[in-house]
């Protein structure tokens, strides 16, 4: 489950806070690019949504399964309302449905889906269009962009409300049902 770590020894310190994985994405002042070639699913979002530019194979799916886990995706949902339209992206949480790269790249959650073999050259094409431009000004964009979206309340929030749902018979019922591979008995 996620969260549960067993006890170990470990010569890595505790960190001085919580640190969320999404605050070391988005504090970047250069772009990002995902070069995505399997499926995703889940907590995969985060990274998706965090870089700036994605590319992926076109026969790629994607889906947000949590609900038929009994959990809800929190965080996910959190990065993901930076780029895919609100009621779109409530729907798909709720629901939890499978996606391909096209509509993927129609909701804006992927910048191009491409051929197998044109990954590479869509990627150059992009880097090379990128590095043509003001690196300072692109700078300064990318730290005005980091600070008028407020990640780290919103995904402390989240959390918070993950570990809230993680707690439910539901959560646990989910998860054991994925693991048995048979569908989960809710409660009413």
């Amino acid at each position: 489950m996620q969260g549960k770590v067993d006890q170990h020894d470990s010569s890595i310190g505790e960190p001085m806070k919580e640190v969320l994985l999404v605050n070391l994405w988005t504090s970047f002042s250069k772009p990002s690019m995902a070069i995505v070639e399997g499926n995703v699913f889940a907590g995969g979002y985060l990274f998706l949504a965090c870089c700036t530019y994605v590319i992926v194979e076109k026969s790629l799916k994607f889906s947000l399964p949590e609900t038929r886990r009994g959990i809800f995706p929190m965080q996910v949902m959190g990065v993901l309302m930076r780029i895919i339209p609100p009621r779109v992206l409530l729907d798909w949480c709720i629901r939890g449905y499978e996606i391909d790269a096209q509509k993927a790249e129609d909701w804006g959650l992927v910048s191009r889906a491409v051929k197998k073999n044109e990954i590479e050259h869509e990627a150059d094409k992009w880097i090379k269009e990128v590095l043509e431009n003001s690196p300072t000004a692109i700078s300064l964009g990318m730290e005005a962009y980091s600070n008028i979206v407020d990640d780290e309340k919103n995904q402390k929030y989240l959390k918070s409300m993950l570990d809230k749902g993680l707690r439910t018979k539901d959560a646990l019922e989910g998860l054991k049902a994925f693991k048995e591979k048979r569908s989960p008995n809710w409660e009413q």
